[in-house]
């Protein structure tokens, strides 16, 4: 996220309070018309201890009167022009997906009222209680059945740039005493120097399967956990090996380097669970990015040879990536969008999950439209080299076009997966 988005940030997400109190004579005050949005749309984030849940820190905490008054006009100018809360997808998709940010004009015009009647505090008492969220080591959801960390804790040297490591985790009996269905992921980066990072699952017998298994998930700056609907679920099984694949990135230099030690926490489902979910990318290896092009745009696609319910999306590039659409071709011919993300972000990348999970018949084609910028301006502001012809790689100059699905196949049997090696730095370990 760019510091103007993040500073923004904050800022909207004081807006809709307007919703839940009634303006007085005077004009809305904090505490009886601002501080029930910024609970319910906020402080997830804009708390002390919310630090972890972007990289590179939130610029203010939104708990009190006292911390959200110096940014009142900044909270205006953010909101007016929907610049915050964060959502990138089109308006299109207005109500499409759960995790949605965003702020009525009723709700914007409240702030904004607020704002020009001085931004006064009202009674702290014509307000709701304080929300007591968790401490620095705490999670957003409440008491998770397990906590895992990777093994070792892992150092990130001050001359490096971009590094991807991989670091093993055995589920010896003592850590997952039983196989256990996954029901909701919450990651926590141990650094801000963790750009992004993804879980890998390989069964205990999974012989047949290269690499490091399927795809848990993942996360990146601004990800909320993982939530998937009753009866939907990820199988862990006991002598499991969980892969840690982590994306640093900073800018070199003395004193720059630091010590990680992420971590991720489960929730198992109580009730049993009918519906396996994956989560996998339909992506392009091949495309070649010309230098100094402004907007290059390649796809990727996949057909569907059993009907497949779609419960989120991800549309994953690197810091040339512009613009990103989904497309769904249907056997009888018609053809529909199902996703629109017009001003993608390298440091705020979402995954929109469905409010109704879509169902896709068999035969249907999906197509992943992505658009890159490879042009000096771009390249002022990133600090990548657009004077060279850009292909698929891991470091974030190099550019990757994947669109990962999260879904349900009606047979229950994962898509066959393209194998292949990243070059990485790894760490394996047990369950001690």
């Amino acid at each position: 996220m760019t510091s103007r988005r993040l500073v923004g940030f904050a800022l909207c997400l004081l807006f809709a309070a307007a919703a839940h109190g009634a303006a007085g004579a005077e004009g809305p005050t904090f505490y009886g018309d601002v501080l029930p949005i910024l609970q319910e749309n906020c402080q997830e984030c804009h708390r002390p201890s919310g630090g972890k849940i972007y990289r590179g820190g939130v610029p203010m905490s939104l708990t009190t009167y006292e911390d959200a008054r110096p940014w009142a006009r900044a909270i205006v100018r953010q909101t007016a022009s929907k610049e915050m809360p964060p959502w990138d997808a089109s308006e299109h998709f207005d109500g499409v997906f759960r995790n949605e940010r965003g702020l009525t004009d009723e709700e914007i015009a409240t702030i904004r009222r607020w704002v020009e009647a001085g931004a006064r505090p009202g009674l702290p008492e014509n307000g709701p209680a304080p929300i007591e969220w968790p401490d620095d080591d705490g999670w957003v959801f409440t008491d998770p059945d397990l906590v895992l960390k990777m093994p070792e804790p892992y150092y990130v040297e001050d001359d490096i740039k971009d590094i991807y490591t991989k670091h093993r985790l055995v589920l010896t009996p003592d850590l997952l005493p039983e196989d256990k269905w996954v029901q909701e992921i919450e990651f926590r980066r141990g650094s801000e120097l963790v750009h992004h990072f993804n879980i890998f699952v390989k069964g205990p017998n999974d012989e047949e399967t290269r690499g490091d298994g399927h795809f848990l998930g993942g996360a990146t700056s601004g990800s909320p956990p993982h939530v998937w609907p009753e009866g939907y679920g990820s199988l862990l099984e006991v002598g499991a090996t969980l892969t840690f694949d982590l994306h640093y990135h900073k800018e070199p230099g003395p004193g720059s380097g630091g010590w990680d030690q992420s971590s991720i926490a489960l929730k198992f489902a109580t009730k049993p669970v009918t519906h396996p979910v994956h989560f996998f990318p339909i992506s392009n290896y091949e495309f070649e990015i010309p230098a100094r092009h402004a907007y290059w745009h390649d796809t990727a696609e996949r057909t569907f040879e059993q009907e497949v319910t779609i419960l989120g999306m991800l549309p994953h590039m690197h810091m040339r990536g512009r613009e990103a659409k989904y497309t769904v071709f249907y056997p009888d011919g018609s053809e529909e969008q199902i996703l629109h993300v017009p001003d993608w972000d390298f440091d705020w990348q979402e995954i929109y999950w469905y409010s109704e999970p879509k169902v896709l018949p068999k035969g249907s084609r999906l197509r992943i439209d992505m658009w890159f910028d490879n042009s000096p301006e771009e390249a002022e502001r990133w600090g990548f080299n657009p004077d060279r012809d850009v292909v698929f790689g891991p470091m974030s100059t190099d550019e990757m076009l994947m669109g990962f699905i999260s879904c349900v196949y009606s047979d229950g049997e994962p898509p066959p997966r393209r194998q292949g090696r990243s070059r990485a730095t790894e760490t394996t370990a047990g369950g001690e």
